[in-house]
């Protein structure tokens, strides 16, 4: 009889310490910030009859490396980049395509100073940009850092 209250008592003992107290553990999953950057977009102006990115660019280059910086450290990184250069109003045939060229090489070459790797720095057309043909200073560079999503 004594081996049997010892077991019953073992039994009710176990039983007590299997009862769950408090609430039930949560069901979903807690919200998480998402990583993914929006893309940067940065129009960057030069002088007249100049190919290289004047002083004046400097603060819309820092704002492109601390766009950068903080999307690498929210692992979001630079996929590509795209650089769309335009000639000096009034620019005609070879001459405007070799001055375009040339500032989006200006451009391309500062991108790939902040770190990004030269083959994500894409040059492209700028009659793919949507530009207004009545600006009056032409003499402009598109630039569009895209993260996480080849888009």
């Amino acid at each position: 009889m004594k081996n049997f209250a010892i077991a019953a008592g073992a039994l009710l003992a176990l039983a007590a310490c299997s009862t769950s107290v408090g609430p039930p553990p949560p069901t979903e999953r807690p919200v998480v910030e998402a990583t993914a950057c929006p893309d940067l977009t940065a129009t960057l102006y030069f002088e007249p009859a100049s190919t290289a990115l004047p002083a004046s660019a400097d603060p819309v280059i820092a704002t492109i490396r601390e766009g950068i910086d903080v999307c690498n450290k929210r692992f979001s990184h630079v996929r590509r980049v795209e650089i769309a250069a335009f000639a000096n109003r009034g620019a005609d045939g070879a001459a405007a395509i070799a001055a375009a060229n040339a500032r989006a090489q200006s451009v391309k070459a500062k991108i790939v100073e902040l770190g990004v790797p030269a083959r994500r720095v894409r040059i492209v057309d700028h009659e793919v940009v949507d530009d207004d043909p009545d600006q009056p200073l032409r003499r402009h560079a598109h630039v569009v850092v895209k993260f996480n999503v080849e888009r």
